[in-house]
């Protein structure tokens, strides 16, 4: 009795997963908006810079990423018309080397907006 319940418990879950991948594969995940660096694709990109502020259009997430090392800084969930700032007018080199992890020279900072609903 105990074995049928393991076993109906492996369908239950393979049944589940494949679910999920079939979603994923229809486009029906969150993560199409995903390069496969896992840095928000493209099109998506709306400005750049050590210090930005930014109105958002639509429900969606904002991403403020460092290129050069391809790190997603900080990630925000915004409702239309919210103002976010980022980052700041006057970095000190030391500290960016080491909370980012490269040189102030070689940061490429983006902003990316990805909305709830295309």
């Amino acid at each position: 009795m105990r074995f049928g319940g393991q076993i109906t418990r492996t369908v239950i879950g393979l049944g589940f997963l494949l679910g999920l991948a079939g979603c994923s594969s229809l486009g029906f995940s969150s993560n199409r908006a995903l390069a496969a660096n896992g840095l928000p694709r493209e099109k998506y990109l709306v400005g750049g810079g050590m210090h930005i502020q930014y109105v958002a259009p639509a429900d969606g997430r904002l991403y403020w990423v460092e290129r050069t090392t391809q790190k997603i800084l900080v990630m925000k969930s915004v409702k239309a018309e919210e103002e976010t700032e980022f980052g700041t007018e006057k970095i000190d080199p030391d500290a960016a080397k080491e909370g980012f992890g490269v040189d102030l020279r070689d940061a490429k900072f983006a902003l990316y907006f990805v909305p709830d609903r295309e």
